[in-house]
């Protein structure tokens, strides 16, 4: 009897959440996220208000470039993101996703959604290793867009990105694509909870 009412009460730092399993941990990933911090300068916010960047989002780009690199350019990689192999990356990616932003919303949680997605122009076509890859070790969307057009282009990216965040993100890119751009990869992340 007594452990069940020790198990119904509540500590003063439970908000109601179900119990998540831990997320893997990630050296890594928080190396980045303090080297980032570091990096970013207080005045980027602008005007002092609040600037908010998710390294998740950063690490998660990077390994789905890192998944079309090879040679030095993908051991450059491997060596920023804190990992020893292309496997090990693709697992940790995955797990991390899965985990660390899972939709909690219908246990009382927060309410989580987590994309990405590769743009490449309808003239190139993704290896298939590669296309696998992004949709089944990194959970991200592929889509041909003609990056000729890049205003075109750019509607389509941020369109994606305001569905995607059910609206709270209106575009992910600002001005037109590089005229050189043949891929660009993307990523957003919607979060919403009660604090």
């Amino acid at each position: 009897m007594a452990s069940k009412t020790k198990a119904s009460k509540r500590s003063r730092h439970d908000h109601g959440f179900a119990a998540v399993a831990r997320p893997p941990s990630c050296p890594g990933l928080t190396e980045l996220a303090i080297r980032l911090a570091r990096r970013i300068p207080a005045s980027a916010a602008g005007g002092g208000g609040n600037l908010v960047f998710s390294p998740l989002s950063v690490y998660a780009a990077l390994a789905l470039v890192a998944a079309g690199a090879a040679g030095d350019t993908l051991a450059e990689l491997l060596g920023v993101l804190g990992v020893a192999s292309y496997d090990e990356l693709a697992g940790l990616v995955g797990r991390l996703v899965g985990k660390a932003l899972a939709d909690l919303s219908g246990t009382g949680g927060p309410c989580v959604s987590f994309v990405s997605a590769v743009w490449h122009d309808m003239a190139r076509t993704l290896a298939p290793s590669f296309r696998a890859a992004a949709v089944l070790s990194f959970m991200a969307e592929t889509h041909a867009v003609d990056m000729r057009s890049r205003r075109e282009a750019v509607g389509q990216i941020n369109a994606w990105a305001k569905k995607a965040t059910n609206e709270l993100i209106d575009s992910v890119i600002d001005g037109e694509l590089p005229a050189d751009a043949d891929v660009v990869v993307t990523n957003a992340i919607y979060f919403k909870a009660m604090f």
